[in-house]
């Protein structure tokens, strides 16, 4: 239609407007409309992989980066936050109190400048362990080495995992190093968790943001609304 208009094809001539082409159209609107194309869901986190992260923060023999990432992974459990979230999660806006971690995202996928909420708080109670209730702190010292002149949270590690280089993290990288990190997480008696090597490209970056809601809709004296 656009083509015919441009080059000044008389109304009569043009083939937009023909009754053949014309149902044609309307029929694959109609088909297009009906045929549901199903969401596709990051499978969830699994409760061993947040006791197993745990472990890992506080375990003082480990390397400080898988150690930080762990911790991470965490903090972006318990929030139920997005990959993309750390791009708002400031480091200056991140405090640790007496009552556990409480920051703001500057930032997200449903906020930000131009919409209806600018700003989202984030919050991780030192309640919040399976089986070390010290994770929380010990992780935050670990991050509280890094500078904090960057605009994200998330950085790539140095090369003998020791700390973090101030460049910020993309998704590629973010699925890379969570494959690493999984594929090294053990299990209580010292047993490789993931002893496929494909097992780790099973869960996404986006499966932290799913685990939470999914485990509290089991229970019936939650709202759907406080889930939402």
């Amino acid at each position: 239609a656009f083509m015919e208009r441009a080059g000044g094809v008389l109304e009569s001539d043009r083939l937009c407007t023909h009754p053949v082409v014309a149902s044609l159209f309307k029929e694959a609107s109609v088909t297009r409309r009906t045929a549901a194309i199903p969401t596709k869901k990051a499978p969830p986190t699994p409760l061993i992989f947040i006791a197993s992260f745990e472990a890992l923060v506080v375990d003082v023999g480990g390397r400080t980066f898988e150690r930080m990432l762990a911790w991470y992974r965490l903090v972006r459990f318990w929030c139920s936050m997005r990959f993309d979230d750390h791009r708002g999660m400031i480091p200056d806006r991140l405090y640790l109190k007496s009552t556990g971690l409480r920051g703001t995202l500057v930032r997200t996928k449903t906020s930000g400048v131009g919409k209806s909420r600018e700003t989202l708080d984030i919050a991780v109670d030192h309640a919040a362990f399976i089986f070390e209730p010290t994770w929380l702190s010990v992780g935050w010292h670990l991050w509280d080495a890094v500078s904090k002149d960057r605009d994200y949270f998330l950085g790539l590690p140095t090369e003998d995992l020791e700390s973090m280089r101030l460049v910020e993290a993309t998704y590629a990288h973010g699925t890379a190093m969570s494959r690493a990190l999984l594929s090294k997480l053990r299990s209580p008696d010292g047993t490789q968790l993931l002893d496929h090597p494909a097992a780790c490209e099973y869960w996404t970056e986006h499966s932290d943001r799913s685990a939470l809601p999914s485990m509290a809709a089991c229970l019936s004296e939650v709202p759907p609304d406080w889930i939402n």
